[in-house]
C-alpha cells in the first residue's frame, strides 16, 4: 500500500511572519494601492516646481568655440540660424 500524499502544515512561518494564502480581497487591496502609488506618482510628476536657489533659470548659452588660425577650412561649414 503506498504511503499517503505529504500535506502542508497548517502553518509556515517565515522570517517576515506567518505566511497565509492570498484571499481575492487581499488581491484586490494590493493592486489597488498599486494603482494609486502609480497615480500619485504621475501626479508628482506632472507638478511644477519652482526652481532651486542658486540653479540658472535659463538654459546656457551656446558658445562657439573658433579654429586655431592654421586649420583648414571645413568642406562644408555650418550655417547658423537665428531666429
Amino acid at each position: 500500500m503506498a504511503p499517503p500524499p505529504e500535506r502542508r502544515p497548517a502553518e509556515v512561518w517565515t522570517v517576515f511572519g506567518r505566511w497565509r494564502r492570498r484571499t481575492p480581497a487581499t488581491r484586490r487591496l494590493g493592486v489597488a494601492l498599486l494603482v494609486l502609488a502609480l497615480l500619485l506618482t504621475l501626479i508628482w510628476a506632472r507638478t511644477p516646481r519652482a526652481p532651486l536657489d542658486g540653479a540658472p533659470t535659463q538654459a546656457p548659452a551656446n558658445v562657439a568655440v573658433a579654429a586655431p588660425p592654421h586649420a583648414p577650412a571645413p568642406a562644408c561649414a555650418p550655417t547658423l540660424a537665428y531666429g
